[in-house]
């Protein structure tokens, strides 16, 4: 457990970015490239660890005993629970506590992997995104005429197929009787709509076309598009007929269970990679955090006798084939 002196030096690695050699950490490193997609991937994780630590800090007096100190820091933890900070995170803080100034590189560590493990999901579903529209286009128009696997830059509004599963769901079937030309021009005209709203219309590539789609009802059919799973499994495990090469990013990182962030996490990169957009992009344009969170509200944030979100996270786990978590042989003959 954390002392005062400890916390103290923590504030001031943090404060300072101090810049410390870590080769306690070394085997920690690889798990901070995936903290930020089991929590909210917007969120600013070093103000949120120092203001833990300073919540800690402030309950401190001179005249508290070492039981008192050590009775009050679960809260700390509990805090960091209700920030939705993964248990990796406070496994890799707590390592740290015999020399705290570490914590500040830690954070430091953390947000840094955390960008780059952004780009790089978002570099390798670029890369994806044509190779698996092809089998998940309702889109009336001559894929002949159109090469899906196009540059980036000329995908999303500027590309009918992507454009057609960008545009709101309720506005889907008006393309019906459409050519190429057309679809194009009718969905930069609702773009431009959706930029102008303050209401989230949900894109069409987030459902499930097959599923009729209700007015008064928007979420039949939502977060269920064909394309999901197969774009998961392949951004966590790869081609489905891999054998040997390099662990995929499920079993370095040890994805047993597709949670619901994970979920909201992949709905976005999914939205982000078929509009074409760089991270930046995404979060200055296309609003990308407040997508991520709408999606957690609706999966997460309702009642627990709520049957549409408890069947559409079932529909995800039943769907994606994660790898199966390696039995441990020593606690198993324990238990024997």
């Amino acid at each position: 457990m954390l002392t005062p002196t400890q916390i103290e030096k923590a504030l001031t690695a943090i404060d300072t970015n101090k810049e410390l050699e870590c080769p306690e950490l070394a085997d920690t490193l690889k798990g901070a490239r995936w903290i930020h997609q089991s929590i909210d991937p917007f969120m600013n994780v070093k103000s949120v660890i120092q203001e833990g630590f300073e919540f800690l800090a402030n309950h401190i007096t001179d005249g508290m005993t070492r039981q008192q100190i050590l009775d009050l820091q679960p809260k700390l933890w509990s805090f960091y629970e209700m920030q939705d900070l993964m248990p990796d995170l406070m496994d890799i803080i707590k390592k740290c506590e015999d020399n705290s100034a570490l914590i500040g590189k830690v954070i430091d560590l953390v947000s840094s992997a955390a960008a780059h493990s952004q780009s790089d999901d978002l570099f390798k579903a670029h890369k994806l995104i044509p190779e698996l529209i092809l089998f998940d286009l309702r889109v009336p128009l001559d894929l002949q005429a159109y090469k899906l696997a196009c540059a980036r830059v000329n995908r999303g509004y500027k590309h009918p197929a992507y454009a057609a599963l960008l545009i709101p769901r309720v506005k889907f079937a008006e393309l019906a009787d459409l050519n190429a030309r057309e679809i194009l021009v009718r969905c930069e005209s609702l773009e431009a709509d959706t930029k102008n709203g303050d209401a989230l219309d949900w894109p069409a590539c987030l459902y499930d076309p097959d599923i009729p789609f209700d007015i008064d009802d928007k979420v039949q059919g939502l977060f269920r598009p064909p394309l999901g799973p197969q774009f998961v499994q392949r951004m966590l495990v790869g081609k489905a007929n891999r054998l040997g090469g390099r662990a995929s990013k499920g079993q370095i990182h040890k994805v047993y269970e597709l949670t619901i962030r994970l979920i909201c996490y992949y709905c976005m990169m999914l939205v982000i990679a078929i509009s074409g957009k760089t991270w930046p992009e995404a979060k200055s344009i296309l609003k990308a955090d407040r997508l991520y969170a709408s999606i957690l509200t609706l999966l997460s944030g309702l009642s627990d006798d709520d049957t549409w979100a408890k069947e559409t996270v079932a529909w995800w786990q039943e769907n994606i084939i994660l790898p199966s978590e390696p039995v441990d042989h020593d606690k198993k003959s324990v238990r024997n």
